[in-house]
């Protein structure tokens, strides 16, 4: 089975058997293409593994895309609001040239 998948710090998180939190990849076989699964962070390592896997459900997929979504967003909100006080910076420089100039 291949997979790829990525780490992610929610405070819900499912934890493997060795008491670590799982790891949620996606499926790129034939029979199960890109249906999300928990594995043992460790299950990439050679020898160290304790053979948890797991399907994510379709409610909790939902969830968990929603939380990837809400986090993507929270971000994008913070890249505008520092926009927003570069450009406030910029516009009070500018009138205070203007005024300057009169």
């Amino acid at each position: 089975m291949s997979a790829s998948g990525s780490s992610s710090s929610q405070p819900n998180q499912v934890m493997c058997n060795c008491g670590m939190p799982s790891r949620t990849c996606i499926s790129k076989t034939k029979e199960h293409p890109n249906k999300k699964f928990r594995v043992c962070p460790n299950s990439l390592k050679p020898g160290k593994k304790c053979n948890f896997w797991e399907w994510v459900e379709d409610g909790e997929k939902m969830k968990m895309n929603l939380e990837d979504d809400l986090i993507a967003m929270k971000e994008e909100l913070e890249i505008l609001k520092k926009d927003v006080n570069l450009l406030k910076k910029k516009s009070s420089h500018r009138i205070k040239i203007s005024c300057n100039l009169l």
